[in-house]
């Protein structure tokens, strides 16, 4: 089994992560009028960096039976919001008072998807 990352490396990390989201704040040069706005992909990219670096640190720190499945939680943090490309961005209140509502739109995405569960 690897070494533990020291605090100073998971400080880096952190660093790193956070360094990262700025890239959502940095304007691109291009010829079209710039609109500010958080969208839902720039999320769910941060979301799978985010996820990506976890499971390393979580499975270098690990027993190899009882690593994470990196392809598994990269897979459905791509998918996590993929319904909202048909209805939106889903308010956080509405997902948790109504599960139903977005594990409706994932099933219906993921038959479509032939990744059904």
């Amino acid at each position: 089994m690897k070494k533990k990352q020291t605090k100073g490396e998971l400080h880096n990390l952190l660093v790193f992560l956070k360094r990262q989201r700025r890239l959502a704040n940095i304007d691109r040069c291009n010829q079209s009028a710039k609109i500010k706005f958080y969208s839902v992909a720039e999320h769910c990219y941060f979301s799978i960096l985010f996820g990506m670096v976890l499971c390393d640190v979580i499975n270098r720190q690990s027993h190899p039976k009882d690593r994470l499945n990196v392809e598994e939680v990269l897979r459905r943090l791509i998918i996590h919001d993929a319904e909202e490309a048909i209805t939106g961005d889903i308010l956080y209140t509405l997902h948790n008072e109504h599960p139903e509502f977005k594990s409706g739109w994932q099933t219906k995405l993921l038959r479509e998807l032939g990744l059904e569960e």
